[in-house]
């Protein structure tokens, strides 16, 4: 299996079936489950995904989560703005924007992971977790 830049793909083979499988999706949902369950219809489906509702927040608010989180010692996920678009680029990966769900929700489309922005009682942020992968990655603020 892999991806990149939104893309998916698995490959299966079944030597007791005789029978193979290919699947590729211009999607960032896991095709690992589908391949599975083509190969053995016992491997159950993962759930769609949440339907993602995107609202527009001002560029005001947006400036106020601008800054550079550390996830990891490798890795800084860096938080831009450019006019009304608020962008996340984490270390060695490309630029990608986030969609509002409300001031401290954000989320990708050419992945499937969230955003949660720690807000202070002004709307400042101080920290956010990465929901990605089943794992909620917290970020420290360092700029």
């Amino acid at each position: 299996n892999g991806g990149t830049g939104g893309y998916r793909t698995f490959a299966g083979f079944s030597r007791q079936q005789q029978r193979g499988v290919l699947v590729m999706a211009n999607s960032t949902s896991s095709t690992d489950d589908i391949g599975r369950h083509l190969l053995d219809a016992s491997q159950s489906l993962s759930p769609l995904p949440v339907e993602r509702i995107t609202i527009q927040l001002p560029e005001q608010d947006l400036r106020k989560l601008v800054g550079s989180y550390r996830l990891s010692p490798e890795m800084v996920l860096e938080i831009t703005v450019q006019g009304d678009q608020i962008y996340a680029q984490a270390t060695t990966q490309p630029n990608f924007e986030l969609f509002a769900e409300s001031t401290s929700e954000f989320f990708l489309k050419v992945v499937d992971a969230q955003m949660l922005f720690d807000l202070d009682e002004d709307g400042v942020a101080q920290g956010l977790t990465l929901l990605q992968g089943g794992q909620r990655i917290p970020g420290i603020k360092i700029e």
